[in-house]
């Protein structure tokens, strides 16, 4: 059995979909969007691909409530998309 290990990176964020803040809300298409070109732009610049698990939630503090995304980021390493491409064939 052949093991390999790397550095993955991993990071948690939670982010409330009003503008500022105005009661303006960010649809979550254009969330997508941007999250889309940020992954792109990424994966241009430093050559890191980024998976985004991507869950409804809410802020709520001292009684003001916020439509929220929570994002739990990791990077995807070469070697399992090697790995995944020699069983394909």
């Amino acid at each position: 059995m052949i093991s390999k290990s790397s550095r993955t990176f991993t990071a948690q964020v939670t982010i409330g979909l009003f503008r500022g803040y105005s009661k303006k809300s960010i649809s979550i298409p254009e969330f997508k969007e941007v999250l889309l070109e940020a992954q792109q732009n990424i994966k241009a610049q430093y050559k890191i691909e980024l998976s985004t698990k991507l869950m409804h939630c809410e802020i709520f503090f001292l009684g003001q409530e916020e439509p929220s995304m929570e994002m739990h980021l990791s990077s995807i390493q070469n070697f399992h998309k090697k790995n995944q491409n020699s069983k394909m064939q």
